[in-house]
């Protein structure tokens, strides 16, 4: 039986399932859901679409959509109007336990464990000592802990970004997107969870944001399309 292991990102697994229904699929993580996640929590129409073709349409239930934007671009320039197709925003502690729901009932097994070693043959990839498979999609983001144990050089530069997010009150109902013209390409954002509180954030190239946590979190306090 062929093995496909994936490490971190929920909707992989689904896919995996979808493309080789006949596979065993494991899901690795390092730890438990539901847990939280830094994140805009916004869902393009694109996601969403990508979800409908996974047969995860399921975890938009319960949560409205946004039909709304607003915009400034780098030159102040702003646009507000209805979105052609709408998103959603939900908070990553609820979608991702609802993507390993779905994988779960695919058929997916979820595994937690930390990747510690890669081994990289021929014939294919040997996580941990134990698990075999032709190849491995090591989706776990800008801090990869697989690129590390490989010994592949991070990301840095231009090529990192950084952001910051809280939550807040509010009674905006549309998505608020500014782009930053100090810390860009980047932007501040406001985006309506539908339950009286928004995602509010903002992030740029991790070398020209602001060092330190306490000029961080001013200079999110003084994003104007924030507060």
């Amino acid at each position: 039986t062929e093995i496909y292991t994936l490490s971190l990102h929920d909707a992989l697994p689904i896919c995996m399932r979808q493309l080789s229904p006949k596979s065993r699929v494991v899901l690795l993580d390092k730890a438990a859901f539901p847990r939280d996640k830094v994140c805009g929590d916004g869902l393009g129409p694109h996601a969403i679409a990508e979800l409908a073709m996974l047969g995860a349409h399921e975890v938009l239930s319960g949560h409205e959509p946004v039909t709304r934007i607003e915009l400034r671009g780098p030159h102040g320039v702003q646009f507000s109007g209805v979105i052609p197709r709408p998103g959603y925003v939900i908070r990553r502690f609820e979608l991702d336990a609802s993507l390993i729901n779905v994988a779960l009932r695919h058929g997916v097994e979820v595994v937690v464990e930390r990747v510690n070693t890669l081994e990289v043959s021929s014939s294919g990839v040997v996580v941990n000592d134990r698990w075999s498979a032709p190849f491995v999609v090591a989706a776990d983001g800008a801090n990869s802990r697989c690129r590390r144990v490989l010994g592949l050089a991070s990301a840095s530069g231009t090529n990192l970004a950084f952001a910051v997010r809280g939550y807040m009150k509010t009674d905006k109902e549309a998505i608020s997107i500014a782009w930053e013209p100090h810390y860009g390409p980047g932007y501040s954002w406001v985006f309506p969870l539908g339950d009286g509180y928004a995602n509010v954030g903002f992030g740029g190239i991790k070398d020209l944001m602001p060092k330190g946590t306490e000029l961080l979190w001013n200079a999110a306090a003084d994003r104007k399309s924030v507060v």
